[in-house]
């Protein structure tokens, strides 16, 4: 019973991706009179096309590379769907960084353009006393440069399309 509600609680998150659910198992009975849940081998894989801001992040912790549509697109990646980042980095080492850290994670880097006229996008964060941020960015940012030949072929291919609201 508690996986069911466990199911039911993730059903609207995976709605979202995949559209409304589809009969993917089916119920075997064991010579005890228990019902068994058994899940198909491969699930479906879907793909997702990723657009937007790929920045790193200056935090009081530390530099993390960031932007929301790219941080979507390499948790996706992580749970199995084919992720799709569309971007732009600036040519230099933030750049080049960032490409080798999402083709790390496994997420198609095809879309992200290397712009020769702005740099790798960077926000820095100050954290006041009560923990509020607030964030400065460095502009011009490459990621303001996206391509934009390929997306409507791209996003047209994917199961879904997923957008900062910087882009």
């Amino acid at each position: 019973p508690s996986s069911n509600l466990m199911m039911l609680a993730l059903a609207p998150l995976a709605w979202a991706f995949v559209g409304p659910p589809v009969l993917l198992r089916s119920t075997t009975h064991t010579s005890r009179g228990r019902a068994t849940l058994s899940l198909p081998t491969t699930p479906p894989r879907i793909s997702v096309l990723c657009v937007g801001e790929c920045l790193f992040d200056a935090l009081p912790s530390g530099i993390f590379l960031g932007g929301a549509p790219l941080n979507v697109a390499c948790h996706l990646s992580e749970l199995g769907a084919q992720s799709s980042f569309a971007s732009a980095v600036g040519d230099d080492r933030l750049g080049r960084e960032a490409l080798r850290r999402l083709r790390g994670r496994g997420v198609d880097v095809d879309l992200v353009a290397i712009d020769t006229t702005a740099e790798t996008g960077f926000v820095t964060a100050e954290v006041d006393e009560a923990g509020d941020a607030t964030y400065t960015f460095a502009t011009p940012a490459a990621w303001d440069n996206v391509p934009e030949e390929r997306l409507a072929v791209a996003a047209a291919a994917a199961d879904a399309v997923v957008f900062g609201t910087l882009a």
